[in-house]
């Protein structure tokens, strides 16, 4: 009865990786409206918290300091809500399942 139940734990370990290919990495790009570097903290958190990946429960907020204007990070694949230091606008950042490069505006 174990090995049945070893087994069945290594298939869903195994059919969950293959749906999920990993983080996806997102730039920030940041400018004032004279073209010069925007530097303002930017807070990222899930819209949906906690948020289950796979086998996981991924949760919390994240602060990105920009430098020259430009942050990155990598994210799961998920809806979050940005905020930017001083702007009263929250923004939408849908990130899709995969390992790809995207821009967050």
């Amino acid at each position: 009865m174990n090995t049945v139940k070893i087994l069945l734990c290594l298939l869903c370990l195994s059919a969950g990786s293959a749906f999920a290919t990993g983080p996806a990495t997102v730039y920030f790009p940041m400018a004032r409206f004279t073209g010069a570097p925007l530097n303002r903290q930017i807070t990222v958190r899930l819209q949906s918290d906690p948020l289950a990946v796979n086998a996981t429960l991924v949760s919390g907020a994240m602060t990105l300091q920009p430098t020259n204007g430009y942050a990155t990070n990598t994210f799961v694949a998920g809806n979050y809500l940005v905020s930017i230091d001083g702007l009263a606008k929250t923004l939408l950042m849908p990130v899709p399942d995969g390992t790809n490069t995207y821009n967050a505006v």
